[in-house]
């Protein structure tokens, strides 16, 4: 799986901030490092990750600096499952990112009092994409991973994606919940999804944007317990 927080392959700046009725969310930068890494910074979010969402600070920081520099894909040592933090939609397993993929990363910020409590992932590939995302512990349990992802459903169908991929350890059944929330279901991959690793379990969503499901999101509550498994993570 592949790094969270890096920019779209075809380094279409992305400008625009978005909202929901309690979230803000913006295009990752350097600016969120100091808050993301206070809201991942706990052990719970890298329960079902191959190592911790973040470390230092200065280490955050100098990861984003860099991955904005080169986009290539992370190497092996710094890609992390998703499942128990949070996690972000994957991307190229390895080599050259594909002409047509293209990356979307994300800062989840509170309109109430402007806190980052987590961040959205996806990786695009013309009609289809993978999904991710980690919030903080402290804002478990209120809807709001639900409401972000319902946002980012809708983002990624508006630009062409009606049909996204995740993948989540088995363990994590609250991030299942979640996505079974978003319309999700499980299905053994049909995709070669980047951020698929063995014993994993692999969710679809195809269709656009099911307001049934996505309209009401916000006002459901979430126990997600951090992350969803889906490829790059900050």
């Amino acid at each position: 799986m592949t790094d969270a927080a890096r920019p779209p392959c075809d380094a279409t700046p992305v400008r625009a901030w978005f909202t929901t009725p309690r979230l803000a969310i913006e295009p990752l930068s350097v600016a969120h490092a100091a808050g993301l890494h206070a809201a991942l910074d706990h052990p719970d979010v890298h329960r079902f990750l191959l190592a911790p969402d973040v470390t230092t600070l200065d280490a955050l920081r100098a990861r984003i600096e860099r991955l904005a520099a080169d986009p290539s894909p992370a190497p092996a040592s710094e890609r992390s499952e998703t499942g128990g933090g949070d996690g972000s939609a994957g991307g190229a397993g390895g080599g050259a990112p594909r002409a047509i993929e293209r990356w979307w990363n994300f800062a989840v910020r509170l309109r109430a009092d402007h806190l980052v409590i987590g961040r959205l992932e996806a990786t695009t590939y013309g009609d289809w994409g993978e999904i991710a995302y980690v919030f903080g512990p402290r804002w478990w349990g209120q809807g709001l991973a639900t409401e972000a992802g319902a946002w980012l459903v809708r983002h990624l169908a508006d630009h062409g994606a009606a049909e996204l991929w995740a993948a989540v350890h088995p363990d994590n059944t609250a991030s299942q919940r979640l996505l079974a929330r978003l319309g999700f279901h499980g299905a053994a991959p049909a995709r070669p999804l980047a951020s698929f690793d063995p014993g994993d379990r692999a969710f679809v969503r195809r269709g656009g944007c099911d307001e049934a499901v996505i309209g009401r999101s916000h006002a459901r509550r979430d126990r997600h317990d951090g992350s969803d498994r889906s490829g790059r993570s900050t």
